[in-house]
């Protein structure tokens, strides 16, 4: 006896491959979230190694103290780069030269300045760093500026750390 030919699905069979289908995809939205997460996080980290270094090469390359601060002493809000005329940490209009501005940090992400676990002075609680004609980055009274600023989002966390020299490095913080 010859088999029926069919020429298509089923319902049913659509049903259980739409059924498989989202259960795909449902399982697939917190990794993308987290990636998503990632990229912002690790991008506005690049963002501000990229302007300290920036501040720093302009200091040495003109022979002139150049700036990074936070508005308010608060990284979440951005931080801008200017040639510090006053040497104070601060920007002040119409006395200092605003090299360039970066603006708040998105929603879902943190930019810290903890307390430094060695007992020491961490430089970025005090909302700013400042570059030297010779490129090292200093406090407004004259100090030595070292301490780290750590990068989060709800499930990830990046330690920037800035060293005495002037040198960057990031890490996850479990590494450090």
């Amino acid at each position: 006896m010859p088999l029926k030919h069919s020429d298509g699905y089923s319902l049913l069979e659509l049903l259980v491959v739409l059924a498989i289908l989202s259960l795909v995809g449902w399982a697939t939205i917190p990794s993308l979230q987290h990636y998503q997460q990632r990229t912002q996080l690790q991008q506005q980290l690049q963002a501000y190694t990229q302007a300290a270094q920036q501040a720093r090469q302009y200091a040495m390359a003109h022979g002139q103290t150049v700036a990074m601060a936070a508005p308010q002493r608060n990284w979440q809000l951005g931080w801008q780069v200017f040639i510090d005329q006053d040497r104070d940490g601060a920007y002040t209009s119409g006395t200092d030269t605003l090299l360039q501005s970066y603006p708040a940090l998105p929603a879902g992400l943190q930019v810290q300045a903890p307390t430094d676990h060695t007992g020491g002075t961490n430089t970025f609680a005090l909302g700013y760093v400042l570059w030297t004609p010779q490129g090292f980055p200093r406090t407004a009274a004259g100090g030595m500026a070292t301490g780290h600023l750590l990068f989060s989002s709800a499930s990830l966390s990046y330690q920037l750390i800035l060293h005495r020299t002037g040198r960057l490095r990031s890490c996850i913080p479990t590494e450090c």
